[in-house]
């Protein structure tokens, strides 16, 4: 992040709770305004739930944000807000842009309506003009033929044009911060490209700063000036996007990165290697590092103790491993 730039988003130690099983566990990073930070890592390793619990989304009784800080740029400390206070920074101040449209959508209602009555949650606004507004978002996200598709309901949308809906919502205040959780996941490439290249436009355009949450490197490797790097529920390694692609040091990022399909020799086949193993359940963590068990580079003192977040010995001070082949 810029030291010229202030962060409109600052998240300390944060750690939420699903009963027994701590889903984030001190989460920290901080975005400005302008950047995109990425959020990587496999199913299950806190992603979402750390965008849930920035938005105040963590369904009441089901789990709880018991720790840490998140401060949103004019508006301060949002944990332990209201409900209703929330609600009124919620598409004001901070938008989200989920995964799945279709379930995020209300199947009975045009889009033109949906999209309005954001507008109409946060302001005394006639209906026709919320509509007219809807409209000109609808036109700013690329949906062509606005007037009409406004007019439409979720399922005559095909799944781009439904995420362009999802994307107009989210951006109908022009929001400081905008949280995209794997919004291209279910997406075919071309039409990928296109919502990539629409958000990080709208970035440009709005001056907002993007916490991007993904599993694909690819992605990160085209939108983020930042990445975090998390795995069972805590960050492994946060660094700028351009150093942890040309060097990962954690192990966890070491092999996410192999994974990728990359440029193979004209008639060569190769089995794309893959991480042993799966996410632990986090109710039954490993006694040590969370990843000792699937890292071909454990050591004895990996499973007497986590390791610290920290910068590497020797190494850049502005990135952060929680490895002890890197740590003191």
């Amino acid at each position: 992040m810029s030291e010229a730039a202030p962060p409109v988003l600052a998240v300390e130690g944060l750690r939420t709770r699903f009963g027994a099983v701590r889903a984030v566990d001190g989460v920290s990073f901080a975005v400005a305004r302008g950047e995109t930070l990425c959020i990587v890592g496999e199913s299950g390793s806190g992603k979402s739930a750390t965008a849930l619990s920035i938005m105040g989304l963590i369904p009441s009784g089901a789990g709880i944000v018991e720790g840490g800080s998140i401060l949103l740029a004019g508006h301060g400390e949002l944990r332990g807000l209201p409900d209703a206070a929330m609600a009124d920074i919620r598409g004001r101040a901070m938008g989200m842009i989920f995964q799945e449209p279709m379930t995020a959508l209300n199947p009975v209602f045009r889009v033109g309506a949906q999209i309005a009555e954001v507008m109409r949650r946060h302001e005394d606004v006639a209906r026709s003009a919320a509509r007219d507004r809807a409209v000109e978002l609808l036109r700013l996200v690329g949906v062509p033929s606005p007037q009409s598709r406004a007019q439409d309901f979720p399922h005559q949308l095909s799944g781009g044009m439904r995420q362009r809906v999802m994307i107009a919502m989210a951006i109908a205040y022009d929001p400081a911060l905008i949280l995209a959780d794997e919004p291209t996941t279910a997406l075919d490439v071309t039409i990928q490209a296109q919502i990539l290249a629409l958000i990080d436009g709208l970035k440009e355009r709005l001056g907002s700063g993007i916490v991007f949450i993904t599993h694909d490197l690819r992605v990160v490797a085209q939108i983020a000036q930042q990445v975090c790097v998390m795995y069972a529920g805590v960050v492994v390694e946060r660094a700028a996007t351009r150093a942890l692609l040309r060097e990962p040091l954690h192990p966890y990022t070491k092999g996410l990165m192999a994974s990728v399909p990359g440029t193979r020799p004209r008639g060569a086949l190769r089995r794309l290697p893959a991480i042993a193993g799966t996410v632990p359940n986090l109710a039954r963590l490993p006694v040590g590092c969370r990843f000792r068990n699937r890292c071909p580079s454990a050591f004895a003192r990996c499973a007497e103790a986590e390791p610290p977040l920290a910068p590497p010995v020797g190494g850049d001070p502005d990135r952060l491993v929680r490895c002890w082949l890197h740590a003191a």
